[in-house]
């Protein structure tokens, strides 16, 4: 009975793994989430096509450049946090849950203007 507990201290100890750390240049998880949030947005124009013809390829990097101006991120930084996520598959699940939080209290917070 004596060697039961520190049998399941070592268990526990055992199955809780550390989460490595993020690499050097990585965004903030917030920060992240509020990029990745108006990525998935621009993905979700450029699938269902809500862009000018002219030359859609060169608008949406124009977006994406857009968009990490008004975050003030770059797309190094961002690439880099993006692949070290992709690689724990379980903490970008969260991260996608996060993000469509961020999105949907977008569009809580979206009011169409009245029509006159």
């Amino acid at each position: 009975m004596k060697w039961l507990i520190p049998l399941i201290f070592l268990v526990l100890v055992a199955c809780g793994e550390e989460q490595p750390e993020q690499p050097p240049g990585a965004l903030d998880r917030a920060k992240f989430v509020q990029v990745l949030a108006d990525i998935e947005l621009i993905e979700g124009i450029s699938k269902h096509k809500i862009i000018r013809n002219d030359d859609p390829e060169t608008r949406i990097k124009g977006y994406y450049r857009d968009v990490f101006e008004k975050h003030q991120v770059s797309d190094s930084a961002f690439k880099i946090t993006y692949d070290w996520y992709y690689s724990q598959p379980a903490e970008m699940l969260i991260i996608y849950d996060e993000v469509l939080m961020e999105l949907k209290m977008k569009e809580e917070g979206y009011k169409p203007e009245a029509e006159g």
